[in-house]
Protein backbone atom coordinates (compact mmCIF):
# COMPACT_ATOMS: atom_id res chain seq x y z
CA UNK A 1 0.00 0.00 0.00
CA UNK A 2 2.69 2.48 0.99
CA UNK A 3 4.66 1.48 -2.11
CA UNK A 4 1.65 2.28 -4.30
CA UNK A 5 1.33 5.77 -2.82
CA UNK A 6 5.06 6.45 -3.10
CA UNK A 7 5.04 5.28 -6.72
CA UNK A 8 2.13 7.60 -7.45
CA UNK A 9 3.95 10.56 -5.91
CA UNK A 10 7.16 9.78 -7.81
CA UNK A 11 5.28 9.59 -11.09
CA UNK A 12 3.48 12.91 -10.55
CA UNK A 13 6.55 14.73 -9.17
CA UNK A 14 8.14 15.58 -12.54
CA UNK A 15 4.85 17.09 -13.75
CA UNK A 16 5.01 19.77 -11.04
CA UNK A 17 7.34 22.70 -11.70
CA UNK A 18 8.73 24.98 -9.03
CA UNK A 19 7.45 28.49 -8.42
CA UNK A 20 8.95 31.33 -10.43
CA UNK A 21 9.71 34.90 -9.35
CA UNK A 22 8.72 37.54 -11.90
CA UNK A 23 9.25 40.77 -9.98
CA UNK A 24 8.96 42.67 -6.72
CA UNK A 25 6.42 44.73 -4.75
CA UNK A 26 7.99 47.49 -2.63
CA UNK A 27 6.89 50.17 -0.18
CA UNK A 28 9.22 53.07 -1.02
CA UNK A 29 8.55 55.60 1.75
CA UNK A 30 6.26 58.42 2.87
CA UNK A 31 7.35 61.98 2.11
CA UNK A 32 7.16 64.92 4.50
CA UNK A 33 4.05 66.01 2.52
CA UNK A 34 2.30 62.75 3.51
CA UNK A 35 2.55 61.03 0.10
CA UNK A 36 3.52 57.36 0.13
CA UNK A 37 5.10 55.59 -2.81
CA UNK A 38 4.54 51.96 -3.77
CA UNK A 39 6.45 50.31 -6.61
CA UNK A 40 5.86 47.21 -8.72
CA UNK A 41 8.77 46.11 -10.87
CA UNK A 42 8.82 43.11 -13.19
CA UNK A 43 11.89 41.19 -14.31
CA UNK A 44 11.23 38.05 -16.35
CA UNK A 45 14.54 38.06 -18.25
CA UNK A 46 15.84 34.51 -18.17
CA UNK A 47 12.61 33.31 -16.53
CA UNK A 48 9.93 33.40 -19.24
CA UNK A 49 10.37 33.02 -23.00
CA UNK A 50 8.15 36.05 -23.69
CA UNK A 51 6.89 38.95 -21.56
CA UNK A 52 3.70 38.10 -19.66
CA UNK A 53 0.55 40.18 -20.14
CA UNK A 54 -1.96 40.74 -17.36
CA UNK A 55 -5.54 41.92 -17.87
CA UNK A 56 -5.36 43.98 -14.69
CA UNK A 57 -3.14 44.86 -11.74
CA UNK A 58 -4.67 46.11 -8.49
CA UNK A 59 -2.87 47.36 -5.37
CA UNK A 60 -4.75 47.17 -2.05
CA UNK A 61 -3.67 49.40 0.86
CA UNK A 62 -5.63 49.89 4.07
CA UNK A 63 -8.99 48.79 2.71
CA UNK A 64 -8.74 50.86 -0.49
CA UNK A 65 -7.47 49.85 -3.90
CA UNK A 66 -6.30 51.22 -7.22
CA UNK A 67 -6.32 49.33 -10.54
CA UNK A 68 -4.20 50.20 -13.54
CA UNK A 69 -5.69 47.93 -16.21
CA UNK A 70 -3.71 45.84 -18.71
CA UNK A 71 0.05 45.64 -18.21
CA UNK A 72 2.98 43.59 -19.42
CA UNK A 73 6.06 42.38 -17.60
CA UNK A 74 8.03 44.41 -20.12
CA UNK A 75 6.47 47.55 -18.58
CA UNK A 76 8.80 49.92 -16.76
CA UNK A 77 8.33 50.09 -13.00
CA UNK A 78 4.77 50.91 -11.99
CA UNK A 79 4.46 53.55 -9.30
CA UNK A 80 1.39 53.97 -7.11
CA UNK A 81 0.94 56.96 -4.81
CA UNK A 82 -1.10 57.18 -1.63
CA UNK A 83 -2.15 60.16 0.42
CA UNK A 84 -4.80 62.85 0.84
CA UNK A 85 -6.84 63.25 -2.35
CA UNK A 86 -5.32 60.13 -3.96
CA UNK A 87 -6.89 56.73 -4.59
CA UNK A 88 -4.75 55.00 -1.99
CA UNK A 89 -4.03 55.96 1.62
CA UNK A 90 -0.57 56.91 2.80
CA UNK A 91 1.38 54.71 5.16
CA UNK A 92 1.89 53.86 8.03
CA UNK A 93 0.29 50.67 6.77
CA UNK A 94 0.18 47.10 8.00
CA UNK A 95 0.27 45.42 4.60
CA UNK A 96 0.21 45.81 0.83
CA UNK A 97 -1.56 43.35 -1.45
CA UNK A 98 -0.97 43.19 -5.20
CA UNK A 99 -3.43 41.24 -7.32
CA UNK A 100 -2.47 40.34 -10.89
CA UNK A 101 -5.10 38.89 -13.23
CA UNK A 102 -4.36 37.07 -16.47
CA UNK A 103 -7.00 37.06 -19.24
CA UNK A 104 -9.63 34.35 -18.81
CA UNK A 105 -10.76 32.42 -15.79
CA UNK A 106 -8.90 29.12 -15.97
CA UNK A 107 -5.28 28.11 -15.56
CA UNK A 108 -2.78 29.91 -17.81
CA UNK A 109 0.08 28.11 -19.53
CA UNK A 110 3.14 29.83 -20.98
CA UNK A 111 6.69 28.93 -21.96
CA UNK A 112 9.64 29.42 -19.63
CA UNK A 113 13.04 30.57 -20.87
CA UNK A 114 14.36 26.99 -20.52
CA UNK A 115 11.69 25.67 -22.92
CA UNK A 116 9.44 24.08 -20.28
CA UNK A 117 5.75 24.88 -20.06
CA UNK A 118 4.50 26.52 -16.85
CA UNK A 119 0.85 26.48 -15.75
CA UNK A 120 -0.41 28.87 -13.08
CA UNK A 121 -3.71 30.23 -11.81
CA UNK A 122 -5.34 33.13 -13.67
CA UNK A 123 -5.06 35.20 -10.46
CA UNK A 124 -1.88 35.86 -8.48
CA UNK A 125 -1.75 37.61 -5.10
CA UNK A 126 1.43 39.01 -3.55
CA UNK A 127 1.38 40.12 0.07
CA UNK A 128 3.87 42.48 1.70
CA UNK A 129 3.82 42.25 5.49
CA UNK A 130 6.04 43.86 8.15
CA UNK A 131 9.10 41.83 9.08
CA UNK A 132 9.12 43.37 12.56
CA UNK A 133 6.71 45.65 14.39
CA UNK A 134 3.19 46.53 13.27
CA UNK A 135 3.90 48.70 10.23
CA UNK A 136 5.83 48.40 6.99
CA UNK A 137 9.19 50.09 7.01
CA UNK A 138 10.41 52.13 4.00
CA UNK A 139 12.22 49.84 1.56
CA UNK A 140 10.24 46.73 2.60
CA UNK A 141 9.66 44.44 -0.36
CA UNK A 142 8.24 41.05 -1.33
CA UNK A 143 8.88 38.95 -4.44
CA UNK A 144 6.08 38.51 -6.96
CA UNK A 145 5.91 34.75 -7.29
CA UNK A 146 3.81 32.65 -9.65
CA UNK A 147 2.96 29.25 -8.21
CA UNK A 148 2.31 26.29 -10.49
CA UNK A 149 -1.00 24.49 -10.59
CA UNK A 150 -1.32 20.91 -11.76
CA UNK A 151 -1.72 20.49 -15.48
CA UNK A 152 -4.66 18.39 -16.72
CA UNK A 153 -2.27 15.52 -17.46
CA UNK A 154 -1.16 15.51 -13.81
CA UNK A 155 -4.77 15.37 -12.61
CA UNK A 156 -5.41 12.46 -14.99
CA UNK A 157 -2.37 10.58 -13.66
CA UNK A 158 -3.33 11.15 -10.01
CA UNK A 159 -6.95 10.14 -10.67
CA UNK A 160 -5.86 6.97 -12.45
CA UNK A 161 -3.61 6.07 -9.54
CA UNK A 162 -6.34 6.67 -6.96
CA UNK A 163 -8.83 4.61 -8.97
CA UNK A 164 -6.25 1.82 -9.18
CA UNK A 165 -5.70 1.63 -5.40
CA UNK A 166 -9.32 2.27 -4.36
CA UNK A 167 -10.38 -1.43 -4.56
CA UNK A 168 -7.57 -2.27 -2.13
CA UNK A 169 -9.02 0.09 0.51
CA UNK A 170 -12.59 -0.92 -0.23
CA UNK A 171 -11.79 -4.62 0.28
CA UNK A 172 -9.99 -3.89 3.54
CA UNK A 173 -12.95 -1.94 4.94
CA UNK A 174 -15.41 -4.72 4.08
CA UNK A 175 -13.19 -7.33 5.74
CA UNK A 176 -13.01 -5.26 8.94
CA UNK A 177 -16.77 -4.79 9.02
CA UNK A 178 -17.37 -8.50 8.45
CA UNK A 179 -15.07 -9.39 11.35
CA UNK A 180 -17.01 -7.29 13.88
CA UNK A 181 -19.49 -9.52 15.73
CA UNK A 182 -22.99 -8.13 16.02
CA UNK A 183 -24.95 -9.01 19.14
CA UNK A 184 -28.47 -8.16 20.07
CA UNK A 185 -29.59 -7.93 23.65
CA UNK A 186 -33.17 -8.25 24.84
Amino acid sequence: MIRALLSLLLLTGPAWATSITIGELEYLSTSSQGISGYKVIFNTVGVTAQPLTFANATLFVGGRHESIGPISTSTLPILFEGGAGLGLPACPCTSLRLQLLFQGSGPITFMLANGQQFTTSHMNVTLLLPTSGMFLMPGASAPIVLTPVPEPETWALVTTGLVAIWPHFRGRTRKKLAAVPVTCSR
